[in-house]
């Protein structure tokens, strides 16, 4: 049925959980999509619902609108005639390409190792949280492998392994172990911590636990912890997101020495 007449609701906390099942396809109002509690409810990994979103913009929409700003300020650029077979405008470019990467990169691990996974962790429901980390984490990893292989490059073109010393050494070295550390999470630390992660949730559900914010209940945990499954499972998820958490702030360390680099070789801001 219609989820609309619960957008006007005078407390929208009061809208009923039981309305949603599975497999139903409705539309959501946008008023309704804005309201933080509305959020869970889309969320939930048990509302597998289809969901049209009725919103102003799409994702195509940024990026097109991303390309003409970049457009507009390459037109508006003091660089003069973009005529390609200028070596300085070439190394311009590279250079452009090398800042968009890393800045990006180390402006995503901030973001997500210092602000969006701590305020999810203590907004949302355990169980919905570990889904969506379960969602995101593996293309955070994937960007960053992206990312930190096109600033590697473009500091090889032009910093070649040949001409290094000790101060390119320490650079390309660098990035080098930002790319490995990503690399380990993508490859290995991400999908075992994730597995790992569903097959507590699995055993948790059956003890209807991880439906409260943060931590699961003294008493359910209790009971959790007789099973010998879940804490081998508890146990190894430990080991695994720990191991994850020192191989991504190695990657942001590394990262900060190359900003520290390019700081210090700026003439202006």
């Amino acid at each position: 049925q219609s989820l609309s007449k619960y957008a006007a609701s005078a407390d929208i906390r009061e809208f009923p959980f039981q309305l949603v099942r599975p497999n139903i396809r409705c539309t959501v109002p946008y008023e309704l999509c804005t309201t933080p509690f509305a959020h869970s409810i889309l969320l939930c990994q048990d509302a597998k619902m289809v969901v049209k979103y009725e919103l102003p913009f799409t994702q195509t929409s940024h990026v097109a609108a991303f390309i003409c700003t970049l457009l507009v300020a390459v037109a508006l650029s003091p660089v003069g005639n973009f005529d390609l077979r200028d070596a300085q405008l070439l190394v311009s470019l590279l250079r452009l390409v090398h800042l968009a990467a890393f800045s990006t990169w180390l402006g995503v691990q901030v973001w997500v190792t210092f602000i969006a996974g701590v305020t999810m962790f203590r907004h949302l429901p355990r169980h919905t949280f570990g889904f969506i980390q379960g969602k995101l984490f593996p293309k955070y990893f994937l960007l960053g492998t992206i990312l930190s292989c096109v600033s590697i490059l473009s500091y090889l073109v032009e910093h070649p392994f040949t001409s290094w010393g000790y101060r390119e050494k320490m650079q390309g070295y660098s990035l080098a172990v930002s790319l490995v550390m990503v690399l380990a999470n993508l490859v290995y630390f991400e999908p075992q911590t994730s597995r790992c992660v569903a097959a507590k949730h699995v055993l948790e559900k059956e003890q209807q636990a991880g439906n409260t914010i943060g931590k699961i209940d003294d008493d359910k945990m209790e009971i959790l912890k007789k099973n010998e499954k879940y804490v081998a499972l508890d146990k190894r998820f430990f080991l695994l997101h720990s191991l994850s958490s020192i191989a991504n702030l190695v990657a942001l360390s590394a990262q900060a020495i190359h900003l520290w680099h390019i700081a210090g070789h700026l003439s202006t801001i």
